[in-house]
């Protein structure tokens, strides 16, 4: 009844229905509420929500407020009983929630709601997926419907229309969920997840959404020279690299057809300080080169990147180029800023090299190579125009450790800093030092997290200090205004019938017990203050 009235003036009321903003605050408060009655009386509430059709779009309306997506999440996944989930799943997909979701992308909504709704469809998509839960039957419902061809296709058309870039960056980011194994809950036996592959999920139905619409997708990351490359358009470079990923001929087909990764090279060179895309482009270089080839239709994009595109020359260009444009002859001469891409590029040319060097997919690089007009420009350039680099990337950290480590025990480490640092640190209780008999034993530093306790622990034997209290208590400072007269009369003397010297008039004597004294059980201290006569 209690509940019943509050339902009634408040979800009835003006609250959520109401087209204008929420006070966050009171939002949260009202979202709290009603997942704890969710958790404790699921059915009583799941009939009150039944019989309010419109509360699914009041609540949609002012998803902009974060209290409120929290709540339309926990209504999907918050039911532990699993029937009780299998009827709130078949209840909203009967009130069309995913579908009213994506109708409310659009340019005139608010970045916030933008942003709230695009990470709600990607909860809903993970949470279905996720095996650690028992949604079996339960998530089928919402499941089929985001996994449907007509879905998916909504979703693409609200992205490829938009000139919101807000839009875009965050509708991207759903379709990446539609390729990405969510990770697990919880662990459990025998279960091992792989952290630098992510897993792909192939879904015909979507595979076949993304080539039908791949071109307009690509018109968004293509603009003219001088755009910035903001989030939006380097979204869409993450979803290109999980696409080659799926190794869908379909995908692939379309990627060739619209020369895809020559156009991410050409924004590799555009933009030579924005780490963010070198990244995602030579991480798409990578898995192309290393493709798992069992049929010609695999191979296509290898063949594109190594033949048509001619990656080899591309990369061997970049890195002269800026190699000529760093003139080393004159040293006082200015020289030009250094592009930020050559640590990528020599990483490109690495897994070139790998791949030419190695039994997997060096077939094609082979063919072209011998039929290219100069077949031996590579292995000049990677031994000799990469020497420098290469050995910078292999040499030590420390030159010849093993002369430092022998000099460790040495008195004379003035001049050796190096060696001094080694010393204090192999010193230090906090690290143990492990080395083996052999001269070219390697060394490490590892942690130890046993003499650190001990070291920050109190010993048996310790007892606190007792601190004696003073004798003497009540300690009188004078004024620097008192009169002679208040001055002479107002000294104080520690022993009684103690007579005053010749120099009491200069100066005030009191005498205390020292309560720090050591080795004495009473000790005195004498303090001196100074009167009006004898200030300087």
């Amino acid at each position: 009844g209690v509940f019943k009235q509050w339902y009634q003036r408040r979800v009835r009321g003006s609250f959520v229905r109401t087209r204008e903003e929420l006070n966050p605050l009171l939002a949260s408060f009202f979202s709290k509420v009603i997942q704890m009655l969710l958790n404790r009386r699921p059915n009583l509430i799941l009939e009150y929500l039944k019989d309010h059709p419109t509360l699914i779009d009041d609540l949609i309306f002012h998803v902009d407020t974060s209290a409120i997506m929290d709540l339309v999440y926990r209504i999907v996944i918050c039911f532990e009983n699993s029937i009780t989930r299998f009827k709130v799943c078949h209840w909203l997909r009967d009130m069309r929630l995913i579908e009213k979701l994506i109708a409310s992308l659009s340019d005139d909504a608010s970045s916030d709601a933008l942003c709230n709704t695009c990470h709600l469809l990607s909860d809903i998509i993970k949470v279905c997926r996720d095996p650690q839960e028992s949604f079996k039957g339960a998530k089928d419902a919402l499941l089929i419907e985001l996994e449907e061809e007509r879905t998916i296709q909504n979703i693409i058309n609200s992205i490829t229309s938009s000139k919101n870039r807000h839009l875009i960056n965050h509708g991207v980011g759903v379709l990446q969920t539609y390729l990405t194994k969510p990770t697990p809950t919880s662990m459990v036996p025998n279960m091992t997840v792989e952290m630098d592959k992510p897993s792909i999920v192939n879904l015909p139905s979507f595979n076949k959404c993304i080539a039908e619409n791949l071109e307009a997708l690509q018109a968004l990351l293509i603009q003219p020279k001088g755009t910035p490359f903001r989030s939006d358009r380097l979204q869409i470079v993450k979803l290109f690299v999980l696409l080659v990923q799926c190794y869908s001929p379909d995908i692939n087909r379309e990627l060739v057809r619209l020369r895809t990764l020559e156009h991410l090279w050409k924004l590799f060179l555009q933009h030579p300080f924005n780490n963010f895309l070198h990244t995602q482009v030579v991480s798409m270089i990578h898995h192309v080169l290393y493709t798992k080839i069992s049929c010609n239709e695999d191979a296509m994009l290898l063949n594109f990147l190594v033949v048509e595109m001619e990656v080899m020359v591309k990369v061997e260009e970049a890195w002269t180029q800026q190699t000529i444009r760093e003139d080393h002859s004159n040293p006082c001469k200015k020289r030009p800023r250094r592009a930020g891409y050559l640590g990528h590029v020599y990483r490109i040319a690495q897994d070139l090299q790998d791949v030419l060097t190695g039994k997997e997919n060096k077939k094609a690089i082979m063919q072209w190579l011998d039929n290219y007009h100069d077949p031996t420009f590579w292995n000049v350039f990677f031994d000799e125009g990469l020497k420098i680099q290469r050995e910078k990337n292999e040499s030590d950290l420390i030159p010849n450790p093993r002369r430092y480590m022998n000099n460790l025990d040495s008195e004379d480490d003035s001049d050796d800093k190096i060696g001094l640092g080694l010393k204090n640190l192999v010193n230090n209780p906090l690290f143990t030092w492990k080395t083996d008999d052999d001269d070219d034993a390697d060394f490490s530093y590892e942690p130890s997290g046993n003499n650190f306790s001990q070291s920050m622990e109190f010993k048996s034997d310790f007892k606190p200090v007792e601190v004696p209290q003073w004798k003497e208590q009540n300690i009188e400072f004078w004024d620097k205004n008192t009169t002679e007269t208040e001055d002479q009369s107002s000294r104080m003397q520690v022993q009684e019938g103690s007579s005053s010297s010749e120099d009491e008039e200069e100066t005030d004597i009191k005498e205390v017990h020292d309560p720090w004294a050591t080795n004495q059980p009473e000790q005195v201290v004498t303090v001196g203050f100074l009167s009006n006569r004898s200030r300087i």
